[in-house]
């Protein structure tokens, strides 16, 4: 597990660090695959997802070993809406020469732990009509650039049956004139 607080950087560039050969995350044997967009699309939806603001304005990023030049900040909300839910997987996929692609800043999805302790979920469990929120999430570029990211959530309900709950959010090619820059 990466030490980061939601280092969660999904945009188009990000593909040249954090190379992926496929879906498939290492050689290791007991290492899972990322969900395809095909077997996601398959899922039934039992969670609700969204993104504030929809459109993220950059920042130009601070002193950071995680983060490229420029940050979009946003605050990512998920709520079960209908049994209570434990967060197996999460990530996203990055629109990319027209397709959307699997992408996260360490070239995996992220896990149930990353999710409880990110978004203040105990145990990664949601709890039918309660809302977890992470206020920091990220997304990050060496370049000021358009781009947009459709986030995954996957959960599991007491019997094992998997659910999706997804958003995407819109990066827009501009600073943000509240907040130009990090704070350092």
């Amino acid at each position: 597990m990466i030490p980061m607080r939601n280092a969660i950087a999904l945009m188009m560039l990000v593909c040249q660090l954090a190379p992926s050969s496929g879906t498939t995350r290492h050689a290791d044997a007991d290492e899972p695959k990322s969900i395809t967009l095909e077997e996601l699309d398959k899922l039934p939806t039992g969670i609700k997802v969204t993104h504030e603001p929809k459109v993220a304005l950059a920042t130009l990023t601070g002193k950071s070993e995680r983060r490229l030049k420029y940050t979009w900040w946003y605050k990512t909300t998920v709520m079960a809406t209908d049994p209570d839910l434990t967060i197996v997987e999460f990530g996203g996929f990055v629109w990319q020469d027209g397709k959307w692609v699997v992408r996260s800043i360490n070239s995996k999805p992220f896990t149930g732990e990353d999710f409880a302790e990110w978004y203040k979920c105990p145990k990664a469990v949601l709890k039918k009509g309660e809302a977890y929120s992470d206020p920091t999430n990220w997304s990050t570029a060496p370049e000021l650039m358009a781009g947009k990211t459709r986030w995954y959530f996957i959960g599991v309900d007491g019997k094992g049956k998997r659910f999706k709950g997804e958003a995407v959010i819109e990066l827009k090619a501009e600073i943000d004139p509240k907040k130009p820059k990090d704070p350092e």
